[in-house]
């Protein structure tokens, strides 16, 4: 008897309060293929070009990983407040790589009410949310390419823009490469504001713990500055950003330390991106970026300057199966005893994707 009290009292809830929610599967299908003529960290993602002083070592990958699947749901509260959930997992694998397994990218909730919205759940960061337009991550991780991470945010839209304020779950290292670690003892303070220009001011402050080998670490702060603008029309697309900032590998990939030795490395870059609508059917990307460490604390060995430049041609097979293809640029320069020395990529890119 009790359980069937439970139980009526959930479904009177459910009919007082709510609507029945609505549900819509998405997702993509993703084949990608890429050429390189050296070397770089992995096989299926150029974060930066390797350190190979025995020469280059040209690289053929082939990935159906960035297959993606995922649903929207939305129900509208008798009160008029309405709740938005999201939901996607793909195969990238842990962190930032791209591996042959599972992994949940987002999983949120969205209370919208009026022009106030409440956000929890696993997110995009908030406080940089563009990234230029890539082919197998060809152009990622030399900026912020929407890490997603545990937050709760609020958003609120004036009439000069949308202002919105997070609470994430803060990136640290252990031995074991973890990427929580219960000794960082606050999260991540993330802000964006959006105007209706196009342009937005965003960052983050927190702090950053590494305990790497065994060896206590040192505990440093983590902060960041990003300045965007994007702004589209029927035809054409601009979007740049520049940023810097202090112990940031964990926003910020590809070149990125959060400590050496007992100090945080700070680091400023920025990339700038333009797409140009041909027909109906195709649109042409040009993008150009570039990362810079400060090399006060860095060894021998340790990467100063990441640069890329890519020309991506995008076009539609038909209304759901869509090819692009590409080349990118990518040059890495490493500190030496007594200068520095470059080593680049050039790689060849085609991608595959069927959209529902």
């Amino acid at each position: 008897m009790k359980k069937l009290t439970i139980i009526t009292l959930l479904v009177i809830s459910v009919m007082v309060f709510a609507t029945t929610p609505e549900m819509d599967f998405f997702g993509f299908i993703k084949l990608d293929m890429s050429f390189d003529s050296a070397q770089n960290t992995n096989g299926n993602q150029t974060y930066y070009v390797d350190n190979n002083a025995a020469g280059d070592i040209e690289e053929f990958n082939m990935t159906a990983n960035q297959t993606r699947l995922g649903f929207n749901t939305k129900q509208e509260l008798n009160n008029g407040v309405l709740i938005k959930g999201y939901y996607a997992t793909d195969f990238y694998g842990g962190g930032a790589q791209i591996k042959a397994n599972p992994r949940m990218r987002k999983a949120y909730v969205k209370v919208i009410d009026n022009k106030k919205t409440f956000i929890f759940g696993q997110h995009g960061d908030i406080f940089a949310t563009m990234s230029p337009y890539g082919i197998d991550g060809s152009a990622n991780l030399y900026v912020n390419v929407g890490y997603r991470r545990p937050m709760v945010a609020f958003q609120n839209e004036t009439n000069g823009g949308v202002f919105t304020f997070a609470l994430a779950r803060p990136w640290s290292a252990d031995a074991n490469s973890e990427t929580w670690n219960p000794e960082v003892n606050s999260p991540d303070f993330q802000f964006n504001y959006k105007l209706n220009s196009g342009i937005s001011i965003g960052g983050y402050f927190g702090n950053r713990y590494e305990d790497i080998a065994g060896v206590r670490g040192v505990k440093v702060d983590s902060n960041a500055f990003v300045l965007d603008y994007h702004k589209k029309s029927s035809d054409k697309e601009m979007k740049c950003e520049v940023f810097t900032g202090e112990a940031m590998s964990g926003y910020y990939g590809g070149i990125g330390y959060d400590v050496k030795g007992s100090n945080a490395v700070e680091c400023t870059g920025g990339w700038f991106n333009y797409i140009k609508t041909l027909d109906n059917s195709s649109k042409i990307s040009f993008a150009i970026g570039t990362q810079e460490n400060d090399d006060q604390y860095l060894a021998a060995g340790d990467r100063m300057k990441n640069e890329f430049a890519s020309i991506i041609h995008c076009s539609k097979i038909n209304e759901v199966i869509s090819f692009d293809k590409g080349i990118a640029y990518h040059n890495t320069e490493y500190k030496t005893a007594t200068s520095s020395v470059d080593y680049d990529d050039m790689r060849i890119m085609l991608s595959l994707k069927y959209a529902f």
